[in-house]
């Protein structure tokens, strides 16, 4: 006979051990019987550090089932991906995942089981910035051991096990998404690694990671190679290499160290605390050095530029070269606060300015005939 009614499940694991991981959990379950059918009104399984809620329907003849599962951190409700899914009889699901991170973002497809080797096999397409990677996956139930290809482009090996998640990452010319900006239809080649223990706690790194064919910018068209080192709250690009269509060698570092990414999304990137820096070298020159260091209600900035030709950067540079060297600060605010030199030449003649110093909410500009004229911050035009 079929059973009708309601069901309510309430509990909670103390000190479970998932692997070598030790954890706390909490499992609640809310839903109701109907002529065979379990509506599933909510699910949800929550941990110290992640919540899953899921929402749906499983028919109780071969209790295969379809809905809504959502992933969400536990110490501020933030929603971090979807997955609605469906099935397809007699053995195949559709389904879909998103994530609030990037509107653009979502990986369709359809998987099927291979009961004999305990087998998910699956072909899927990634959408993203109107580009679409159709890709296969294989997923090892006994061990949560997945791989993925993308055509001959790219290919994913990883271990889904409790933390830490450990993935090898290969692409070997790979196109970026058309959206525009630098690295727009261009292609990356090289050999990543990404450790996973939880949304405060991973890494990416490459030793080199190779973009070519289509880095533009201004009228040159570079290729870039560097080597790359990412956690949870920093960025490095010790040795970036740009070469463009002439053969010209720029070479530049980055570094940044500051609050953890994910909490930038509710911030901005200098949100205090942080310390970053960038340089740029032509020739074995220094061109370019900045370092920008962030404090409470507070960011610093030194930045001197050496014989740096504008036209590499604007449109309107053509010919004039820059020479600044200044210290400044903010609290982004009502202060504004700048003192330094500052040098021009243009076309061989030089406007040279001796000393630039400006206290919100106007610049002092001193000329070669010592008079002072007070500019607007937001109206410095030098010629």
């Amino acid at each position: 006979m079929p059973f009708d009614g309601s069901l309510a499940i309430d509990l909670a694991l103390r000190e479970m051990k998932v692997g070598k991981v030790e954890l706390d959990a909490g499992f609640i379950f809310q839903g109701y019987v109907a002529q065979d059918v379990l509506d599933v009104e909510a699910l949800t399984i929550a941990t110290s550090g992640y919540r899953m809620v899921y929402s749906g329907k499983t028919d109780l003849h071969d209790w295969l089932p379809s809905g809504q599962l959502d992933l969400f951190r536990s110490i501020d409700g933030q929603l971090l991906g979807s997955i609605n899914f469906f099935d397809e009889p007699p053995k195949r699901y559709r389904f879909m995942i998103t994530t609030p991170f990037e509107r653009s973002l979502s990986i369709e497809g359809i998987v099927s089981s291979s009961p004999p080797q305990n087998l998910l096999i699956g072909d899927a397409q990634l959408g993203i910035f109107d580009t679409v990677y159709p890709f296969s996956f294989l997923l090892q139930t006994s061990t949560l051991q997945l791989s993925i290809k993308q055509e001959n482009a790219f290919s994913l090996s990883t271990n889904l096990a409790p933390p830490p998640i450990m993935a090898d990452i290969t692409s070997d010319g790979l196109t970026l998404p058309n959206r525009g900006g630098f690295f727009a239809n261009a292609e990356i080649s090289g050999e990543t690694q990404v450790a996973f223990n939880n949304s405060r706690n991973w890494n990416v790194s490459s030793d080199l990671l190779t973009i070519a064919g289509g880095v533009a910018f201004q009228g040159h068209t570079y290729s870039l190679q560097t080597a790359l080192a990412i956690t949870q709250d920093s960025i490095s690009l010790p040795e970036i290499l740009l070469t463009d269509e002439q053969g010209t060698e720029l070479k530049s570092k980055l570094s940044y160290t500051g609050s953890e990414f994910l909490t930038l999304a509710k911030q901005s990137f200098l949100a205090p605390p942080f310390d970053a820096s960038f340089t740029l070298e032509a020739k074995n020159e220094r061109k370019i050095a900045i370092s920008l260091m962030g404090e409470e209600e507070r960011i610093s900035a030194v930045v001197k530029l050496t014989e740096l030709p504008l036209d590499r950067f604007f449109t309107f540079g053509e010919g004039v070269v820059l020479n600044l060297d200044i210290l400044g600060y903010t609290d982004l605010k009502q202060t504004i606060s700048a003192d330094g030199l500052m040098q021009i030449t243009r076309g061989g003649t030089e406007h040279s300015p001796p000393r630039l110093k400006q206290e919100t909410p106007h610049l002092t500009y001193l000329n070669q005939n010592s008079h002072k004229e007070n500019f607007p911050i937001q109206e410095i035009y030098c010629s």
